[in-house]
C-alpha cells in the first residue's frame, strides 16, 4: 500500500511538471525558414527538445510565422494545421509523428488498460513489483507505463530480493543501413564555415568594407580627374611657391613648406608604405612557415636552429636595422631587405611552438606508423591547425611594417625625402607641429596611418576567430 502511495505521488508530481513546460510561451519573427530553424528556435526559448524525422517534415516546406506570447502547443497547433502530422509531449520531448502512429499508439493504450485492470501485478523496467488497486490508471496517464510487461504468474525472486534477467526484458532493436550512412554523412566545408561565422559579424563586415575602399581609392587616386602630381612644387600666377597654404578648394589637404600638394603626396606615401608592408608581411610569414615547420618537427636540427635563434635574437632589431641603413643606399629596396632580414625570426619562433603541440598528437603518430612523409604530415595534419594563428600573424605583420617603416623615416634613416612615404610626411609635419595653422600637416598622415593599422590589427582578429574550427558550428 505504501509503495503505492509513493508511486502515486510520483506520477502525480511528473503530470504536473510536464503540464506546466507545455504552458511555456514564446514569441517568434520568422520568414521562409526550414522547419529544423523553428524548432530550433522554440528550444532555445524553451527547456524543450524536438525529435522528428526529417525525411517526414519535408511537406512543411519553408515557412513564416509571428507569434507573441503563445504557447508552444499553439504554436505547433498552427504549424501542422492541415498536415498528416501531429505532436505529443513526452518528459522534456516533443516528438512530431504521424497522426496514425498515434492512433495505434492510443488503441494499444486501451488494450493495454484492460488487461491492467484485469491484471493486479504489474512487472516494470526496474524490476520493481506493485500491486496497484483496480481502475486505478486512466488513458492518458499510460504513456509513463511504456516499458510494462504484464505476466501470466507472478515474477520470480531471487533470494537477494531481485528479479532475474530473462528474455524477455529485451527488444532487439531494427537496423537500418541506409540510415546509418545517411546520419554519418557531413557537409562540412571548413572555408564555408570559416566565411559564415566571419560575415556573421557586423563589425567585421564593415571593417572589411572600410579597408577594401580605402585600398581601392589608394590605388585609383592618381587616375581620377583632376589630381595633381605628387613631386611637383605649386607656384600661384606671380611665380610666388604655395608653401604651407591651408586646405581650400583646389589643395584639400593643403602644401607642405615646399609647395607640394599634401592630398597627392599621403596617397602617394600610403601606397609606398602598403607596398613595403605587404612585401615584408608575405616574406616574413614564408620564411617563418617553413622555417618554423622544419625547427618543430625535425628533431635532429633543432639545435642548429636553436643556436640561429639565439645569434639573432640577441641582436637588437633597431640598432641593426638603423646601422644598415646607414651603411647601405637609402631607398626602396634597402629598406624591404632591412627589415626582412629580422622580421621573420619571432614568425618563426612562433611557427616552431605550434607545431611543437601538435607533432606528436595521435593522429600524427599513426601517419607516422602507416609510414606518411613528414612533409606531407605537415602541410595536411598539422598547418590545418595553424590557418587561424597563420592569418592573424599575417594580418598584423603589414601594419607593424609599416609602422617600422614610419618609424625609421621618421628618425632620418628610411626612405629619401623626395619618395612619398608615411614616414616623411609625418616627419615633415613634426617640424611645423608647434605652428597652430600648419598642424594638418601632421593631422592627415597620422589619421591615415592610425585607419590603415587599426583596420588590419581589428581585421585580423576577427579573420583568426572566424577560422578557428572551435567556433564553427
Amino acid at each position: 500500500m505504501k509503495l503505492c502511495l509513493l508511486f502515486i505521488c510520483v506520477f502525480t508530481l511528473t503530470l504536473s511538471a510536464s503540464s506546466f513546460a507545455q504552458q511555456e510561451r514564446v514569441s517568434l519573427d520568422l520568414k521562409n525558414v526550414s522547419v529544423k530553424v523553428l524548432l530550433d528556435e522554440i528550444q532555445k526559448q524553451t527547456n524543450w527538445c524536438f525529435l522528428f524525422n526529417p525525411e517526414q517534415t519535408k511537406q512543411l516546406g519553408k515557412l513564416s510565422l509571428r507569434v507573441e506570447n503563445e504557447t508552444v502547443e499553439e504554436v505547433l497547433n498552427r504549424i501542422l494545421k492541415d498536415t498528416d502530422l501531429t505532436f505529443k509531449f513526452k518528459n522534456d520531448l516533443i516528438m512530431i509523428v504521424p497522426k496514425e502512429e498515434v492512433k495505434d499508439d492510443d488503441k494499444k493504450k486501451k488494450d493495454l488498460l484492460k488487461d491492467m485492470r484485469k491484471k493486479p501485478f504489474l512487472r516494470f523496467s526496474d524490476h520493481k513489483i506493485a500491486n496497484l488497486q483496480e481502475g486505478f490508471l486512466e488513458t492518458d496517464c499510460l504513456e509513463e507505463f511504456e516499458h510494462v510487461t504484464l505476466p501470466t504468474e507472478p515474477p520470480k525472486v531471487c533470494d537477494d530480493g531481485t528479479t532475474p534477467i530473462t528474455d524477455d526484458l529485451f527488444v532487439i532493436a531494427e537496423h537500418d543501413s541506409t540510415d546509418a550512412e545517411r546520419i554519418g554523412y557531413s557537409n562540412y566545408s571548413y572555408w564555408r564555415s570559416t566565411f559564415r561565422v566571419f560575415f556573421k559579424k557586423k563589425i567585421s563586415v564593415f571593417l572589411l568594407v572600410f579597408l577594401f575602399l580605402l585600398l581601392a581609392f589608394t590605388f585609383i587616386q592618381p587616375l581620377l580627374p583632376n589630381q595633381k602630381d605628387s613631386y611637383l612644387v605649386y607656384n600661384d600666377e606671380n611665380g610666388n611657391t604655395l608653401r604651407n597654404i591651408p586646405p581650400n578648394e583646389e589643395f584639400w589637404f593643403g602644401t607642405n613648406s615646399i609647395g607640394q600638394d599634401l592630398w597627392a603626396r599621403i596617397w602617394g606615401g600610403t601606397r609606398t608604405s602598403l607596398f613595403i608592408g605587404l612585401c615584408v608581411a608575405i616574406c616574413n610569414v614564408v620564411i617563418g612557415i617553413i622555417l618554423g615547420s622544419l625547427w618543430g618537427y625535425a628533431r635532429k636540427w633543432d639545435w642548429l636552429f636553436t643556436e640561429i635563434y639565439n645569434l639573432f635574437d640577441n641582436i637588437p632589431y633597431t640598432i641593426l636595422r638603423m646601422l644598415l641603413l646607414y651603411i647601405l643606399r637609402p631607398s626602396l629596396k634597402t629598406m624591404i631587405f632591412v627589415m626582412c632580414l629580422t622580421g621573420w625570426i619571432q614568425m618563426t619562433k612562433y611557427i616552431r611552438n605550434l607545431i611543437l603541440i601538435y607533432r606528436d598528437r595521435e593522429f600524427n603518430l599513426a601517419s607516422r606508423c602507416l609510414g606518411t612523409p613528414s612533409s606531407k604530415i605537415i602541410v595536411k595534419n598539422i598547418m590545418p591547425q595553424l590557418v587561424s594563428v597563420i592569418m592573424l600573424q599575417t594580418a598584423l605583420a603589414i601594419p607593424q611594417a609599416i609602422g617600422s617603416e614610419v618609424f625609421l623615416t621618421y628618425i632620418g634613416l628610411g626612405l629619401p625625402v623626395s619618395i612619398p612615404a608615411l614616414g616623411n610626411l609625418i616627419n615633415e609635419g613634426r617640424k611645423v607641429m608647434l605652428v597652430p595653422e600648419q598642424r594638418y600637416q601632421l593631422l592627415f598622415p597620422v589619421l591615415v596611418v592610425s585607419a590603415i593599422t587599426i583596420s588590419f590589427y581589428a581585421l585580423g582578429n576577427a579573420f583568426a576567430d572566424a577560422s578557428d574550427p572551435r567556433n564553427h558550428r
